[in-house]
C-alpha cells in the first residue's frame, strides 16, 4: 500500500489533536466532563476511568485495574460492564452494590467513581472523611452488607 503523500502536514493538528490541559486537573477534568457525559449516554471511557483510579489514589490505580480486569475479562470490557450496569441502576444503594458486590472495590474507590458518576447522592468516603467525622473509622474496610451500611444509618 502506498502511502498518501498529499496529506496536509498539520493533520495531527486537526481534529485529532489531543488537548492534555485538561488533564493537568483531574478533578475538574472529570467533574466537569466525564461525569456529564456518563449521566448523558451512559459511558465510561476506560481512559477516564484510569484517570479516575489515579486521582482517588494513585498508588493503588493498578492493582485495582487489574481486578476489573480480572472479574470483566479485560479493562476494557470491564468497564463496559461496569458503566453499563451501573448506568442501569435505579437506586443508589444498588449502584453501590455494583462496585462493591459485582466489583470487588472497596467503599473509597466505589464511592470515588459514584461521586463523579452521580455527584448529586454520592460522596467520596475514606479515611479522611472518618477523621473529620471522628466516627465510623472501619466503615471503609467492610465487604458490601446492605445490613451492616443499613444499621450504621447510611
Amino acid at each position: 500500500m502506498k502511502r498518501d503523500m498529499k496529506k496536509p502536514t498539520n493533520y495531527l493538528l486537526g481534529e485529532y489533536r489531543m488537548d492534555y490541559q485538561k488533564y493537568t486537573n483531574l478533578e475538574a477534568y472529570l467533574f466537569n466532563e466525564v461525569g456529564p457525559a456518563f449521566r448523558d449516554k451512559g459511558v465510561f471511557r476506560p481512559v477516564d476511568l484510569y484517570l479516575l483510579l489515579i486521582w482517588k489514589s494513585n498508588r493503588s490505580k493498578n492493582k485495582t485495574k487489574r481486578r476489573l480486569a480480572k472479574i470483566g475479562g479485560g479493562f476494557e470490557n470491564a468497564v463496559s460492564k461496569l458503566s453499563n450496569e451501573v448506568f442501569s441502576a435505579k437506586t443508589p444503594k444498588e449502584r453501590l452494590g455494583i462496585l462493591m458486590k459485582n466489583w470487588g472495590l472497596r467503599l473509597p474507590t466505589a464511592t470515588a467513581i459514584l461521586s463523579v458518576m452521580y455527584p448529586k447522592e454520592f460522596t467520596v468516603y475514606d479515611r479522611r472523611v472518618c477523621s473529620q467525622l471522628g466516627a465510623y473509622n472501619g466503615l471503609q474496610n467492610l465487604s458490601w452488607q446492605i445490613s451492616v451500611l443499613v444499621s450504621r444509618g447510611q
